[in-house]
């Protein structure tokens, strides 16, 4: 028992000299131990970043997808998206780890990166070819998760990157739908102002993203700020049908030009 506990210690430490040290006298095997929530010492040197030891971990063939034994399952290429590690996850998939694991939830490195809110992180993962289309076993994408957690600049990445801001997940919700219940204006905000968002859309069980955003526990200002923002940008939408309206109607009835100022 007190050498499992020592593994995981140094691990946690990333400290490489007594890492070695172990493994060179206990063997390989220490490594594919759990602790008692059910995660391995390759886990805990992901989640710190500890690349000397990843790295290390690597060269002597260390089963470095190695599955959490607990509900979740997560590898450790998870673990070291969960604090945003670069170049721990860039070591990972150089050793041959896939870009896109899933665990038992059914999210990929790319989702875990957008749950926590790491851009640059999300953005090193698509440029290395991570599959934008998989959701997880909710139907929810990297995008919807990012817009949850009300990460702005990361939504903004990510609807750049090729995400669909109207794709809907198994309970008919869209990004928009999960941005107002994160009750971050500024993600809603960008939200509304893509093309073919719908504003009033309602989900499997009939809720509108004003309609979600009134049942949490937000202060009255903030919510009357996402009211007003909905509101505004559902105005946008109506005034726009008008100005269609108006120009098909010069051009085909009157055969003139619409006057500017007012399509302006």
């Amino acid at each position: 028992m007190r050498l499992v506990q020592d593994i995981f210690h140094v691990s946690k430490l990333g400290l490489l000299i007594p890492v070695q040290d172990i493994i060179d006298r206990d063997g390989i095997g220490v490594l594919s131990q759990y602790d008692k929530d059910g995660h391995s010492p390759i886990h805990w040197a992901c989640l710190g970043g500890h690349n000397h030891v990843v790295r290390y971990f690597a060269q002597i063939k260390a089963p470095l997808d190695i599955v959490a034994n607990n509900q979740l399952g997560a590898q450790p290429i998870h673990w070291a998206c969960v604090n945003g590690h670069v170049s721990t996850v860039d070591i990972l998939l150089q050793a041959g780890i896939s870009i896109d694991s899933v665990d038992n939830k059914g999210c990929t490195p790319l989702i875990i990166a957008s749950q926590y809110g790491r851009t640059m992180l999300a953005g090193f993962l698509m440029g290395k070819g991570a599959r934008l289309q998989i959701t997880d076993k909710e139907g929810d994408n990297a995008l919807m998760w990012a817009a949850f957690k009300g990460k702005c600049e990361l939504t903004r990445l990510l609807i750049y990157s090729g995400f669909n801001p109207k794709q809907k997940d198994n309970f008919g919700q869209t990004s928009l739908h999960l941005a107002s219940l994160s009750g971050d204006l500024l993600t809603v905000q960008l939200l509304c102002e893509q093309d073919g968002v719908d504003i009033n859309l309602e989900d499997h069980n009939g809720n509108t993203p004003l309609k979600l955003a009134k049942g949490r526990q937000f202060s009255l200002d903030l919510l009357e700020k996402l009211k007003m923002l909905l509101c505004f940008s559902l105005l946008q939408l109506v005034c726009m049908d008008i100005r269609v309206i108006y120009l098909k109607f010069c051009l085909t009835q009157w055969n003139f030009e619409p006057c500017t100022y007012f399509l302006g």
